[in-house]
């Protein structure tokens, strides 16, 4: 949902936080003991570009995803050196969910060419399987020295001084 804070409702905001905040949380509660017992694990929180800059009229998604990103900073701090925690902030990539949005649009090839256009850089959408990989590097013996890091793959968002939205 697309509206500036004072006319954002209520329930949409507490779904949204629900479903990109408290789902981690939970998530990361249920999981922790287990690694504990285990004395080693990793954990790999799914934050997003717009967890470190904003866009105009996402208030709640916006929220949630710097929630993400500082609840994953946290519990580096809280769990180390037994457990890892880290983020992962993919930028637009190419899911159902953005192609139902494009599809949904009264101009799908202009929504489409938005999407492209929000990754400044490399001008194109990512694909899933791009950020894949760099979940497996984080969950990797690879990144035994990463911790508490966000791994940023946007495409160029975040690199220029005016926001997309």
């Amino acid at each position: 949902m697309y509206e500036p804070a004072h006319q954002y409702p209520v329930d949409v905001w507490d779904r949204v936080i629900a479903t990109n905040l408290r789902s981690v949380f939970l998530g990361s509660r249920a999981v922790i003991p287990y690694m504990l017992k285990a004395r080693k694990g990793a954990i790999i929180n799914t934050c997003s570009t717009f967890g470190s800059f904003v866009a105009r009229t996402l208030p709640a998604y916006t929220a949630a995803k710097g929630g993400v990103l500082m609840l994953t900073k946290q519990m580096a701090v809280d769990y180390g050196p037994m457990i890892r925690v880290n983020a992962i902030s993919p930028g637009t990539i190419d899911s159902a969910m953005m192609r139902s949005v494009i599809a949904a649009s009264p101009d799908p090839a202009g929504r489409e060419q938005e999407f492209i256009e929000s990754n400044p850089v490399l001008l194109r959408i990512g694909d899933p399987r791009e950020i894949a990989y760099g979940v497996l590097f984080l969950a990797s013996d690879e990144s035994s020295f990463v911790v508490g890091a966000d791994l940023f793959m946007g495409g160029g968002q975040g690199l220029f001084a005016s926001p997309i939205s």
